[in-house]
């Protein structure tokens, strides 16, 4: 692992808004896939989105992540936490997809009107509260969101169960923005430096999130780094890697806080991301830097964000469960070591 400066190109602007892919009326084959699961929901959902996710074996649960199967034997089974917002923007079940062998718990309470913050913080918190209990439980945990700016209440969660954990963020882009810096104001470009205390009075505050100093921080690919980001990142502490070299010598010492940005991996690999970013690793290298990582024994969170669009059909929702099934293996595999 290295510090290596990388070109520069235009901020990303924000995302189009694409129109919505099923319709009232009869059910499209991706509603009918998705009809008749369950989930385990934390929050008040609001009215106007079905409560879905997928539902769990048919086995009796013995703990968070281990079970035994009608003749007894133990076996690891994936478990997440579900956030499926894009920031504070509820997204449609069909958005985010786990596997039916997943037990999901689902983050969804209800937001109050009006300020922005406000809703993020409310979001993040219930989070957070999540993210602790699970890691009060000493197991490896997996959590799913719809964008980078969540892992703040990931974060946060870690640190109210008494840990001090360092940050090592997979992202084809810095998320290393300000307020200030940016010219998009696009939030989700800003995650990593609000871990690092980049305008604090916003949501690290309110959360009562603890700032990582910048030698807590690894950024992992960032091959599509704004201007701003690259003068940032020139005089800063922030460690830098690529996803072939990454390895869990080298990284801050104590726990780890493992973030995936799926747009990580080689745009054309992940169709239909709202910031896609070509020459980019393959999804089987990013899969073998977060095995080596797990192997490490130090990560206590896999935080896997997918700033996509909604599928434009089942094949894409199925392409996209079976990648997020590989990251979440792996996590539940850790649990198990």
């Amino acid at each position: 692992m290295h510090i290596c400066p990388l070109a520069g190109a235009p901020e990303r602007p924000l995302p189009a808004a694409r129109p919505a892919v099923e319709k009232q009326g009869a059910p499209t084959p991706l509603a009918t896939h998705l009809a008749g699961t369950r989930t385990l929901t934390v929050g008040h959902p609001s009215p106007s989105h079905r409560l879905v996710s997928h539902t769990s074996p048919p086995w009796r649960q013995v703990g968070a992540s281990r079970v035994h199967d009608a003749d007894g034997y133990s076996c690891e089974v994936a478990s997440a936490i579900l956030l499926p917002f894009h920031q504070d923007e509820r997204l449609g079940d069909e958005s985010i997809v786990l596997p039916d062998d997943v037990r999901t718990t689902r983050i969804d309470p209800a937001l109050p009107l009006g300020d922005q913050w406000r809703r993020l913080t409310v979001l993040y918190d219930a989070l957070a509260t999540e993210v602790a209990a699970r890691v009060a439980t000493g197991r490896r945990s997996a959590v799913v969101t719809g964008d980078c700016l969540a892992t703040l209440g990931t974060l946060t969660g870690l640190q109210r169960a008494g840990l001090d954990p360092s940050i090592v963020w997979f992202d084809a882009h810095g998320d290393i923005h300000t307020l200030a810096s940016s010219s998009s104001g696009y939030l989700g470009g800003m995650a990593l430096r609000m871990a690092l205390g980049g305008d604090a009075g916003m949501l690290s505050a309110p959360l009562g999130l603890r700032p990582l100093s910048e030698e807590q921080a690894v950024l992992v690919d960032a091959r599509d780094l704004d201007p701003a980001e690259v003068d940032y990142l020139a005089g800063s502490e922030v460690l830098r890697a690529q996803v072939d070299e990454i390895e869990p010598d080298g990284l801050p010492e104590g726990p780890l806080l493992l973030h995936v940005d799926v747009d990580v991996i080689d745009a054309g690999e992940v169709p239909g991301l709202r910031f896609p970013v070509g020459d980019g690793p393959t999804a089987g290298a990013v899969l073998a830097a977060v095995d080596r990582l797990l192997a490490g024994g130090r990560v206590t969170v896999l935080d896997v964000a997918c700033p996509w669009f909604a599928p434009d059909d089942l094949m894409q929702s199925e392409r996209r469960a079976a990648l997020l099934s590989e990251f979440l293996a792996r996590a539940a595999g850790a649990e198990g070591t």
